[in-house]
């Protein structure tokens, strides 16, 4: 039913999860990345692994097997990360983490992407608005699909060419900017 009053609705401080940790030492304050098998993992691994969240409270686990604790993540909120070379021209740009500490602003293959700047702080320190979603990479169109999708109607076959290109130039972008595997 729509509204016809105030409405008190209950709001959460912010969003948190418990994930099973991989088998490390997980810092209070640094950023987690869910790996390959779906642990928490304290390294980016070369850009392979997912923001999993910020670690809300120190879980060690590093004696264990994988999973033998679960450690507690933020998935939400703003938060000031450190890195370097912040200007306020950086408000609203994609922030990502090159390793469980350091964030940067420039992606690359080797760097997850983890939030966008909220608020410029100092020049080796930004507010970041974290998210934990991803887009998951779609597959891709291939030269076999070229020629299945040929209808040998003229004007189909350029609509349908210039989707492929559209799609493939989308996907480019998002992969650029972290946001598909």
């Amino acid at each position: 039913m729509a509204a016809t009053a105030n409405v008190i609705t209950n709001k959460s401080a912010g969003c948190r999860r418990e994930q099973p940790a991989a088998a490390v030492r997980h810092y209070e304050g640094a950023f987690a990345f869910t790996d390959a098998t779906g642990f928490a993992a304290a390294v980016v691994a070369s850009g392979v692994n997912r923001f999993a969240g910020i670690v809300a409270k120190e879980c060690d686990n590093s004696a264990g097997s994988a999973g033998d604790k679960k450690v507690e993540l933020e998935k939400d909120g703003c938060w000031d990360l450190v890195g370097s070379g912040f200007t306020q021209a950086d408000v609203d740009k994609l922030v990502y983490a090159s390793d469980s500490n350091t964030i940067t602003l420039t992606g690359s293959a080797t760097v997850v992407l983890i939030g966008r700047v909220e608020k410029y702080i100092s020049t080796t320190k930004l507010s970041v608005r974290i998210f934990t979603e991803y887009i998951p990479r779609a597959a891709a169109l291939t030269a076999a699909d070229a020629t299945t999708l040929n209808t040998g109607h003229a004007p189909s076959d350029t609509v349908i060419g210039n989707m492929r290109n559209r799609i493939a130039e989308i996907e480019a972008i998002l992969q650029k900017a972290g946001m598909v595997l």
